[in-house]
């Protein structure tokens, strides 16, 4: 280096700064974004979430939960569920029940036909928990 010019030694440091102004406003700027997608994510799960809770009748619930048994209602809140599923393109939608400990019951979840076109996996009464929902969640009743 000691036989470069002054003014090629100064390109060199100029352009080695520019570069590491570069990264480092990057490195913020990607990271500052990725923190906005998370917050506005969490707000639109949690918005969708509302939506699905507040369409769900707590006396209906109740007694299919006590119960074990679907109904009409079961199937006209499942088909929201689907359909909140796939107009919000989400990945997964369930609800679960509220009283859980070390197992969790499952209530009811959406499912797209075209992913899976068929429902009966996604049965509350079915043997075991359908495709996508967590490995610790399996229904408590079975027919």
């Amino acid at each position: 280096m000691n036989n470069m010019s002054l003014s090629k030694r100064v390109a060199i440091y100029v352009l080695l700064a520019v570069l590491v102004c570069v990264v480092s406003v990057s490195a913020f700027a990607y990271a500052m974004q990725r923190g906005e997608i998370i917050k506005e994510s969490a707000n639109r799960a949690l918005a969708i979430a509302r939506t699905v809770g507040a369409a769900l009748d707590p006396e209906q619930y109740a007694a299919i939960m006590a119960s074990g048994e679907t109904s009409e209602y079961y199937d006209d809140y499942k088909a929201f569920i689907g359909d909140a599923l796939v107009k919000n393109e989400a990945i997964y939608l369930y609800v679960l029940d509220a009283e859980y400990g070390a197992e969790v019951t499952y209530f009811a979840e959406g499912y797209s036909r075209e992913v899976s076109p068929d429902e009966t996996e996604y049965r509350y009464s079915s043997a075991s928990p359908p495709k996508g929902l967590p490995k610790n969640a399996s229904p408590t009743r079975t027919e």
